[in-house]
C-alpha cells in the first residue's frame, strides 16, 4: 500500500490529474457487475477469474489451499492483465489474479463506515482493505465481498493496485 501511494501520489503531480486506490464501495460495486455470487464452480470460473485451480494444485500441492475451482486455466501463479473475461464494465481481473488495495482503513465489520460510499477512515490507519482475492484464493475467498486488512507496508506477489482517475 505505502508503495503504491507514492506512486499514485508521483502520477498525480507528474500528469496534473488526480489518480487514488477506490474506496472499497467503488471496488465492490465494479465487482458485482456481471459475475455470479458465488462464483461459478465449475469450468465457467476459468473464463473469469484467476484463482486456485488445477495448475494451481499441480504447482503448489493441496495443502496450500482451502479449495480449488474445477478447471484449468493453465495459470498457476498471476497471470497477464486481460487473460480472463470482463465483467459488465468491461474492467479485467476484478476478482482473483491480485488481491486489490482500497482506501478504507481496515476494520473486522463495515460499522462506522460512511454510507455514501467514501472511504472508512480512522486517525491512525495501519491497515487498509484488499479485495477480490488473488491467484491462490480458492472459491470461499474470490467472491465480491471478501475483506481482509492488512498492515500498509505488507508487500506480496498476490497484491496489487487499481486505479481511479478522478474528472
Amino acid at each position: 500500500y505505502d508503495d503504491f501511494a507514492k506512486y499514485l501520489s508521483w502520477l498525480s503531480s507528474t500528469t496534473g490529474k488526480t489518480y487514488r486506490f477506490p474506496t472499497e464501495a467503488e471496488w465492490e460495486y465494479v465487482a458485482r457487475l456481471g459475475q455470479p455470487e458465488p462464483p461459478a464452480l465449475d469450468e465457467r470460473a476459468c473464463l473469469s477469474m484467476n484463482g486456485a485451480d488445477a495448475s494451481f494444485k499441480r504447482t503448489f500441492g493441496a495443502e496450500w489451499s482451502p479449495g480449488f475451482f474445477p478447471c484449468d486455466d493453465g495459470a498457476a501463479a498471476a497471470g497477464p492483465v486481460a487473460a480472463y473475461s470482463a465483467n459488465g464494465l468491461a474492467m479485467y481481473d476484478v476478482l482473483g489474479n491480485l488481491s486489490e488495495w482500497t482506501q478504507d482503513c481496515a476494520g473486522f465489520t463495515h460499522e462506522g463506515a460512511p454510507a455514501d460510499g467514501s472511504a472508512h477512515r480512522h486517525e491512525v490507519c495501519p491497515a487498509h482493505v484488499l479485495k477480490g482475492g488473488s491467484w491462490s484464493g480458492g472459491p470461499g475467498f474470490l467472491r465480491p465481498a471478501i475483506r481482509g486488512g492488512f498492515p500498509t507496508m505488507l508487500r506480496g506477489d498476490g497484491h496489487g493496485l487499481r486505479v481511479v482517475r478522478e474528472f
